[in-house]
Protein backbone atom coordinates (compact mmCIF):
# COMPACT_ATOMS: atom_id res chain seq x y z
CA UNK A 1 0.00 0.00 0.00
CA UNK A 2 2.85 2.47 0.96
CA UNK A 3 4.35 1.80 -2.57
CA UNK A 4 1.35 2.52 -4.59
CA UNK A 5 1.12 5.86 -2.25
CA UNK A 6 4.82 6.60 -3.37
CA UNK A 7 4.19 5.69 -6.92
CA UNK A 8 1.26 8.23 -6.84
CA UNK A 9 3.24 10.43 -5.36
CA UNK A 10 6.36 10.48 -7.16
CA UNK A 11 3.63 10.56 -10.69
CA UNK A 12 2.39 13.88 -9.23
CA UNK A 13 6.32 15.03 -8.89
CA UNK A 14 6.97 14.57 -12.07
CA UNK A 15 4.41 16.11 -13.78
CA UNK A 16 4.32 19.00 -11.69
CA UNK A 17 8.12 19.48 -12.74
CA UNK A 18 6.64 20.41 -16.38
CA UNK A 19 10.13 21.11 -17.71
CA UNK A 20 11.46 17.82 -16.99
CA UNK A 21 8.05 16.18 -17.85
CA UNK A 22 8.17 18.06 -21.48
CA UNK A 23 11.73 17.02 -22.01
CA UNK A 24 10.99 13.09 -21.24
CA UNK A 25 7.85 12.96 -22.88
CA UNK A 26 8.04 15.49 -25.82
CA UNK A 27 12.10 14.33 -26.77
CA UNK A 28 10.74 10.73 -28.27
CA UNK A 29 8.33 12.15 -29.79
CA UNK A 30 9.93 15.05 -31.24
CA UNK A 31 12.32 12.22 -32.84
CA UNK A 32 9.25 10.06 -33.91
CA UNK A 33 8.02 12.94 -35.78
CA UNK A 34 11.04 14.67 -37.01
CA UNK A 35 13.04 11.47 -38.54
CA UNK A 36 9.37 9.45 -39.58
CA UNK A 37 8.11 12.82 -41.68
CA UNK A 38 11.66 13.05 -43.41
CA UNK A 39 12.24 9.20 -44.62
CA UNK A 40 8.58 7.91 -44.10
CA UNK A 41 8.36 7.13 -47.92
CA UNK A 42 11.51 5.14 -47.78
CA UNK A 43 11.88 1.54 -48.25
CA UNK A 44 14.34 -0.73 -45.93
CA UNK A 45 15.88 -2.87 -48.52
CA UNK A 46 17.63 -4.63 -46.26
CA UNK A 47 15.31 -6.35 -44.33
CA UNK A 48 12.71 -9.10 -45.71
CA UNK A 49 10.12 -7.26 -47.42
CA UNK A 50 11.47 -4.10 -47.72
CA UNK A 51 9.27 -2.13 -45.31
CA UNK A 52 8.99 0.89 -44.77
CA UNK A 53 11.46 2.93 -42.79
CA UNK A 54 8.55 4.20 -40.20
CA UNK A 55 7.52 0.85 -39.74
CA UNK A 56 10.92 -0.37 -37.96
CA UNK A 57 11.63 3.43 -36.76
CA UNK A 58 9.00 3.29 -34.52
CA UNK A 59 9.72 0.64 -32.86
CA UNK A 60 12.98 1.86 -31.90
CA UNK A 61 11.64 5.37 -30.63
CA UNK A 62 9.14 3.16 -28.36
CA UNK A 63 12.72 1.43 -26.61
CA UNK A 64 14.16 5.00 -26.10
CA UNK A 65 10.99 6.58 -24.54
CA UNK A 66 10.93 3.70 -22.02
CA UNK A 67 15.04 4.21 -21.85
CA UNK A 68 14.51 8.01 -21.22
CA UNK A 69 11.80 7.72 -19.25
CA UNK A 70 14.02 5.02 -16.58
CA UNK A 71 17.09 5.25 -17.37
CA UNK A 72 17.87 8.81 -17.77
CA UNK A 73 14.86 10.11 -16.00
CA UNK A 74 15.67 7.36 -12.96
CA UNK A 75 19.61 8.48 -12.76
CA UNK A 76 19.00 12.23 -12.87
CA UNK A 77 16.19 12.34 -10.13
CA UNK A 78 17.94 9.78 -8.08
CA UNK A 79 21.27 11.91 -8.17
CA UNK A 80 19.64 15.22 -7.73
CA UNK A 81 17.73 13.97 -4.24
CA UNK A 82 20.29 12.54 -2.87
CA UNK A 83 22.53 15.78 -3.76
CA UNK A 84 20.19 18.01 -1.58
CA UNK A 85 19.42 16.03 1.13
CA UNK A 86 16.16 14.23 0.05
CA UNK A 87 17.57 10.49 0.43
CA UNK A 88 19.06 11.40 3.54
CA UNK A 89 16.19 12.67 5.04
CA UNK A 90 13.50 10.06 3.85
CA UNK A 91 15.64 7.40 5.80
CA UNK A 92 14.78 9.45 8.96
CA UNK A 93 10.95 8.82 8.49
CA UNK A 94 9.03 5.62 8.28
CA UNK A 95 9.18 5.19 4.93
CA UNK A 96 11.32 2.56 3.93
CA UNK A 97 13.70 2.83 1.46
CA UNK A 98 12.43 -0.18 -0.92
CA UNK A 99 9.35 2.05 -0.81
CA UNK A 100 10.75 5.29 -1.84
CA UNK A 101 13.13 3.79 -4.50
CA UNK A 102 10.22 1.64 -5.68
CA UNK A 103 8.21 4.73 -6.03
CA UNK A 104 10.61 6.31 -8.35
CA UNK A 105 11.07 3.00 -10.37
CA UNK A 106 7.25 2.48 -10.62
CA UNK A 107 6.35 6.25 -11.44
CA UNK A 108 9.37 5.90 -14.18
CA UNK A 109 7.86 3.00 -15.56
CA UNK A 110 4.68 4.17 -15.97
CA UNK A 111 6.15 7.49 -17.59
CA UNK A 112 7.91 4.67 -19.82
CA UNK A 113 4.75 2.70 -21.00
CA UNK A 114 2.74 6.07 -21.63
CA UNK A 115 5.29 7.29 -24.00
CA UNK A 116 5.39 3.90 -25.44
CA UNK A 117 1.40 4.03 -26.25
CA UNK A 118 2.00 7.67 -26.98
CA UNK A 119 4.64 6.27 -29.76
CA UNK A 120 2.36 3.75 -31.16
CA UNK A 121 -0.42 5.57 -31.61
CA UNK A 122 1.61 8.34 -33.49
CA UNK A 123 3.14 6.20 -35.40
CA UNK A 124 -0.12 4.48 -36.44
CA UNK A 125 -2.48 7.38 -37.16
CA UNK A 126 0.18 10.05 -38.44
CA UNK A 127 2.54 8.09 -40.46
CA UNK A 128 0.68 4.64 -41.70
CA UNK A 129 2.53 2.17 -38.89
CA UNK A 130 0.91 -1.61 -39.24
CA UNK A 131 0.81 -4.29 -36.87
CA UNK A 132 -0.28 -7.24 -37.85
CA UNK A 133 -1.87 -9.39 -35.60
CA UNK A 134 -1.07 -7.23 -33.06
CA UNK A 135 -3.70 -9.07 -30.32
CA UNK A 136 -1.64 -12.27 -30.40
CA UNK A 137 1.47 -10.00 -30.40
CA UNK A 138 0.40 -7.79 -27.29
CA UNK A 139 1.48 -9.80 -23.82
CA UNK A 140 4.90 -10.08 -25.65
CA UNK A 141 5.15 -7.09 -26.47
CA UNK A 142 4.03 -6.17 -22.84
CA UNK A 143 6.70 -8.16 -21.42
CA UNK A 144 9.39 -7.05 -23.45
CA UNK A 145 8.60 -3.06 -22.55
CA UNK A 146 8.00 -4.39 -19.06
CA UNK A 147 11.46 -5.79 -18.90
CA UNK A 148 13.59 -3.31 -20.42
CA UNK A 149 11.84 -0.65 -18.47
CA UNK A 150 13.11 -2.86 -14.66
CA UNK A 151 16.54 -2.94 -16.77
CA UNK A 152 16.96 0.69 -17.65
CA UNK A 153 16.18 1.20 -14.04
CA UNK A 154 18.53 -0.52 -12.80
CA UNK A 155 21.13 0.75 -15.33
CA UNK A 156 19.64 4.26 -13.52
CA UNK A 157 20.05 3.75 -10.19
CA UNK A 158 23.57 1.77 -10.74
CA UNK A 159 24.55 5.10 -12.99
CA UNK A 160 23.53 7.81 -10.11
CA UNK A 161 25.87 5.81 -7.41
CA UNK A 162 28.58 7.01 -9.87
CA UNK A 163 27.65 10.36 -9.99
CA UNK A 164 29.37 12.54 -8.29
CA UNK A 165 27.19 15.77 -8.40
CA UNK A 166 24.30 17.29 -9.69
CA UNK A 167 26.24 19.21 -12.27
CA UNK A 168 28.14 16.39 -13.71
CA UNK A 169 24.74 14.48 -14.18
CA UNK A 170 23.56 15.19 -17.42
CA UNK A 171 26.60 14.93 -18.79
CA UNK A 172 27.62 11.45 -17.58
CA UNK A 173 24.19 9.78 -17.74
CA UNK A 174 24.09 10.82 -21.38
CA UNK A 175 27.66 9.72 -22.51
CA UNK A 176 26.92 6.51 -21.69
CA UNK A 177 23.40 6.42 -23.20
CA UNK A 178 23.78 8.26 -27.09
CA UNK A 179 26.98 6.18 -27.93
CA UNK A 180 24.55 3.31 -27.78
CA UNK A 181 21.42 5.20 -28.98
CA UNK A 182 23.28 6.06 -32.29
CA UNK A 183 25.46 2.54 -32.49
CA UNK A 184 21.69 0.84 -32.32
CA UNK A 185 20.14 2.80 -35.35
CA UNK A 186 17.65 4.74 -32.94
CA UNK A 187 18.53 8.28 -34.44
CA UNK A 188 19.61 7.15 -38.00
CA UNK A 189 19.46 4.27 -40.69
CA UNK A 190 21.92 1.76 -40.15
CA UNK A 191 22.70 -0.03 -43.46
Amino acid sequence: MKLLRQIRWEQKQFWRNLPAAVFTVAFPLIFLVLLSALFSNERVSEVAGEPKFVQLYVPAIMAYGVISACYTGLAFTLTVRREEGVVKRKRGTPLRLRDFVGGMIGSSVIVGMLLAVVTIVIGIVAFGVEFPDWLQRLPTLIVVLAVGACCASAWGLAISALVPNQEAAPAIINVLLFPLLFISGTFARVT
